[in-house]
């Protein structure tokens, strides 16, 4: 089983650059991948319902980024623990080009009969 979650992975182009062809094939199989050329350049990458926790090249992915400066890059889980947990999320480029942040909303809907 698992958890099913929205994740964003946002890189500046010297981020991209530094990881591994492995990590860089996986994340080019993602749901959406966007490039922005420009001073504020990079790629991103999102998936609309995975189980990031189980994946092992997730985990490769974190342990490159370990070694590499948080402003360069943001990494954002949307589960459904936020906003009690922001386990998963890491970097801070909170000046991103795409403006990635969290949003909770909860709704409770009526069905038509």
């Amino acid at each position: 089983m698992g958890i099913h979650s929205q994740v964003v992975v946002a890189l500046k182009t010297c981020v991209y650059n530094q990881l591994s062809r492995e990590t860089v094939g996986w994340l080019n199989k993602c749901d959406r991948v966007e490039a922005v050329p420009g001073e504020l350049g990079g790629i991103s990458f999102r998936w609309s319902f995975t189980k990031w926790g189980y994946c092992k090249s997730s985990t490769l992915l974190y342990e490159e980024l370990d070694a590499i400066d948080t402003e360069d890059y943001l990494v954002l889980v949307a589960c459904h623990d936020y906003p009690f947990s922001e386990e998963g999320d890491v970097g801070c480029w909170d000046e991103n080009p795409w403006n990635y942040y969290k949003h909770t909303s909860t709704t409770i809907e009526e069905s038509a009969i």
